[in-house]
């Protein structure tokens, strides 16, 4: 039974290995640019760990949650409402990531304003 839960998360990691790589290249690029944006930055690096916790969390309880429940008198009593809060906690903790991103991607740089132009007081200009 063991080595059944370890395949079946090993195959759970390995289909998700293209989004692994692109969220390290998106850790890596948030780095290099965080002198040069850093509201974006942050955001960056806080939303893409929490999107990862929020898998991390959702494939153990796809493995080891849903056996526990099958497997537990006192979990299948509580079945239904587990079947719905622990999905439910697990989508907020990706929302929260992805609003994380979005305030990443849509937070505009600080632009140093320009000194405002002398007038000539004699020609107007």
């Amino acid at each position: 039974m063991p080595g059944y839960v370890t395949q079946i998360a090993l195959q759970s990691l390995a289909t998700a290995l293209p989004l692994f790589i692109v969220w390290i290249v998106g850790l890596v690029v948030a780095i290099i640019r965080l002198k040069k944006n850093p509201t974006s930055g942050i955001f960056t690096l806080l939303g893409i760990p929490i999107i990862g916790l929020a898998f991390l969390l959702e494939l153990a309880w796809n493995i080891f949650g849903i056996r526990w429940i099958n497997t537990s008198p006192q979990a299948w009593r509580m079945a239904r409402t587990l079947m719905i809060v622990i999905p439910l906690a697990i989508s907020l903790v990706k929302a929260g990531g992805w609003v994380c991103i979005l305030l990443a991607i849509f937070s505009q740089p600080k632009t140093k304003s320009a000194p405002p132009a002398e007038i000539d007081e004699q020609t107007g200009n």
